[in-house]
């Protein structure tokens, strides 16, 4: 399979950092898991050796944290990657050059570089808050290697803040892209590729943000993790329906169109049929069934088509994560005692 093609984006300097990334010869997720297991072993060496852990303990904690920045920068790199290839779905066919689909990508990707450079610098300075935050409650982020904590924390702000300006600004593109969409409900496909984008943008922050948590949160045994994560799973799966709205509504409106032109025919061959046989014209009445039945096929069919528009496995994919924390946490609750997890 080819790989996809990202084009360069603004600001540059976040473009050249994911195409460097995308261009390694390993895929990145290899070595931000060999990274996690190294910087876990090194903590954990240290810990021991100052006496802050007893030895051969594993303090959840100092072995996933980095996973919480790492794992933004790898969602990063797969929602560019997706957003490429929803581009092309939904220009395919459309007599679009590559090079005008190229731009189309480019601005879809891009940022205000300037917009984008104070967001990411604000979010890094909320992090070394964070981290001095932490520090109170998990005191070995100030005694095992406090500079890579604090470059962490200040990493993963500073792409939170840079991905939620991004969502906003993509939110604003979609809607315009489909605004120019025809809503014919027999042809969504240039619909369904926008909004599979949308899940895809909203499931991988979900899991990018909830399961690095899931050994640091005891298993989210706390119900104020569950509400958390269930009000980032409520905001997303709103961020998901906004780009929609108006696009659904003009497919409602075009099926209803279909369904009131289907029913006027029906009336105008009820209306001859009924007349043919007041007038005993057998032979015309054989010929009008076959309208009539044509036409139940085809208000049936249009009935039964969906004016959603995402694919039926779309929301299903999107709605299961946000399971995952109860399932956890039900486990934990009820079924730790009796297996003496507790």
């Amino acid at each position: 399979m080819a790989k996809t093609t990202i084009p360069s984006y603004s600001p540059r300097w976040l473009s050249g950092i994911f195409r460097f990334l995308d261009a390694l010869p390993v895929p990145f997720w290899l070595l931000a898991l060999i990274y996690l297991i190294a910087m876990a072993a090194l903590r954990h060496w240290i810990a021991w050796e100052r006496g802050l852990v007893p030895q051969g303990q594993v303090n959840a904690w100092l072995a996933i944290n980095p996973l919480f920045s790492l794992s933004l920068i790898i969602a990063w790199l797969y929602l560019d990657r997706r957003a490429v290839q929803a581009l092309q779905r939904f220009f395919a066919d459309t007599g679009k050059k590559k090079s005008e689909i190229d731009q189309a990508v480019r601005e879809f990707l891009s940022l205000s570089p300037g917009l984008a450079s104070l967001l990411f610098i604000i979010g890094g300075i909320v992090g070394y808050f964070g981290f001095l935050t932490d520090a109170k409650v998990e005191p070995q982020a100030a005694q095992v290697l406090p500079a890579v904590f604090i470059f962490g924390y200040s990493l993963a702000l500073g792409f939170i803040a840079l991905l939620v300006y991004r969502l906003l600004r993509q939110i604003k593109l979609m809607r315009q892209l489909l605004a120019n969409v025809d809503a014919d409900i027999f042809t969504p496909q240039r619909v369904y590729a926008l909004s599979s984008y949308g899940a895809a943008f909203a499931l991988t922050v979900f899991i990018a943000e909830a399961i690095p948590g899931l050994p640091v949160s005891n298993f989210f045994v706390a119900p104020e993790t569950i509400i958390g994560l269930f009000a980032l799973g409520i905001l997303l799966l709103i961020i998901f329906f906004v780009p929609l709205v108006d696009i659904n509504k003009r497919m409602r409106s075009h099926k209803d169109h279909l369904l009131a032109g289907i029913g006027s025919d029906l009336s105008e061959i009820q209306q001859r049929t009924h007349l043919a046989l007041q007038k005993k014209k057998y032979a015309d009445v054989d010929k009008m069934r076959g309208s009539l039945s044509t036409l139940r096929e085809q208000r049936e069919l249009v009935q039964k088509t969906s004016t959603w528009p995402w694919q039926p496995d779309t929301l299903r994919n999107l709605l299961t994560p946000l399971l995952i924390p109860v399932l956890v946490y039900v486990v934990q609750r009820f079924l730790g005692g009796f297996l003496g997890l507790q």
